[in-house]
């Protein structure tokens, strides 16, 4: 079966497991956040709310060429998602960037701050796991 050499890569899986129990703990996280934030009625910008969105939506089309990756597990499809996966994790982090600053720079309540602030470093961490995890898969699928 084509698939037997890649369960030789015991070592990536189960960083690739890891990684994705620590998406799992990343995304708890900004829940709990955004809950947080409704529950005190804070008003977020509409140009932080934006860059924020446009990174949760980016961050969810990774994650679903993340699961084409590994659904494949073929060298040449692999190669080809991998190269798109890293383009989006690009451009979160530059998402990252632009909303950092327009959190900082919004005049808003030093608690929301630190919360909207929090939220941006977790999907951009969120982000560079899945990345990770793409490099893992990526390796087991070239094995």
């Amino acid at each position: 079966s084509a698939v037997a050499p890649s369960l030789y890569s015991k070592e990536e899986w189960l960083r690739m497991s890891s990684k994705m129990l620590g998406v799992l703990d990343k995304l708890g996280g900004i829940t709990y956040r955004v809950e947080y934030i409704v529950s005190k009625s804070w008003n977020v910008p509409v140009d932080i709310r934006a860059v924020l969105i446009d990174m949760a939506t980016a961050l969810i089309s990774m994650m679903d060429e993340y699961t084409v990756m590994i659904n494949a597990l073929t060298r040449g499809k692999a190669t080809e998602i991998r190269g798109r996966i890293s383009a989006i994790e690009a451009s979160i982090d530059a998402k990252y960037r632009e909303a950092t600053f327009k959190i900082l720079e919004a005049n808003i309540p030093a608690s929301l701050m630190i919360l909207l602030l929090s939220i941006a470093e977790m999907l951009e961490d969120v982000s560079d796991l899945v990345d990770s995890a793409a490099d893992d898969t990526y390796l087991v699928a070239v094995a």
